[in-house]
């Protein structure tokens, strides 16, 4: 008998993912992406206060080149972030101690709130550029299908069962 894994969510579900989403859609909103946004926010973050003059060009260029999220120790992350409840400061401290000496430049002057809702944003943005084609050929096929007698091409509701093409 083959493991079936546990799953909480139809999003997770072997079963279900299909009919609430895409493997696209599944990795867009995945943990490791959301980590590598906070990540990308954390280095955007850094550059631009070193262009204002805030943190030292050199600290910057630092935190874009050591902030990696092949380095990162998800179990380690886990921990810390049961500990605390969200899981920005246990990604700063993995982020400071990549970073060396500019590592006390990590995370300068934003909050936690800063970084999770514009890597949030980052991630909704991501999931437009990717739906939007989708929904460019659903809408150009809705004249056609509405003189027809064929199934919707558009992603239907969970009880249909039916994908755009």
């Amino acid at each position: 008998m083959s493991f079936v894994p546990v799953s909480s969510t139809v999003i997770d579900s072997i079963l279900f993912r299909d009919a609430f989403g895409t493997p696209a859609m599944r990795e867009v909103f995945s943990d490791r992406r959301l980590i590598a946004r906070y990540i990308e926010v954390e280095v955007a973050l850094a550059r631009a206060e070193a262009r204002c003059g805030v943190i030292p060009s050199e600290a910057a260029e630092a935190i874009a080149r050591e902030s990696r999220l092949e380095r990162i120790d998800f179990d380690h992350m886990r921990h810390e972030t049961d500990i605390v409840g969200y899981p920005i400061l246990p990604l700063v401290h993995q982020l400071v101690a990549m970073c060396g000496e500019a590592g006390r430049y990590v995370h300068w002057g934003a909050t936690t709130q800063d970084i999770m809702d514009t890597a949030n944003v980052c991630r909704c943005a991501m999931r437009w550029i990717w739906w939007r084609p989708i929904s460019a050929r659903c809408a150009a096929s809705w004249p056609t299908w509405r003189r027809s007698t064929a199934t919707p091409p558009w992603p239907a509701a969970p009880t249909c069962s039916r994908r755009c093409p």
